[in-house]
């Protein structure tokens, strides 16, 4: 798989989100991908821990059949129309 088809993995299997406030996954080579994390301030729990979390389970998750990487940032930007990009595909078709 070069692309990854993560909506579905977003919204139908049961992770626990608590701790992480906004997510986007990011993907600019074919079979990576980074999970950029705002951790929530209400959930407190070690950035490490998060992160390693998060890719550990969604690469358990798509199958082990992509690198999955995840980082902690301070915003994750909206678009020009001021939406929530949830997933910011460079991966050419």
């Amino acid at each position: 798989l070069e692309r990854v088809p993560i909506a579905p993995a977003l919204f139908d299997y049961n992770f626990d989100w608590s701790g992480i406030d906004r997510f986007q996954i990011y993907q600019d080579m074919p079979g990576e991908i980074l999970f950029k994390i705002t951790p929530s301030s209400a959930v407190p729990s070690s950035n490490a821990a998060l992160t390693r979390g998060v890719a550990d389970k969604f690469s358990e998750i798509l199958n082990h059949q992509f690198k999955v990487d995840a980082i902690c940032v301070d915003n994750i930007s909206h678009t020009n129309r001021g939406k929530y990009r949830y997933v910011d595909q460079k991966v050419a078709l």
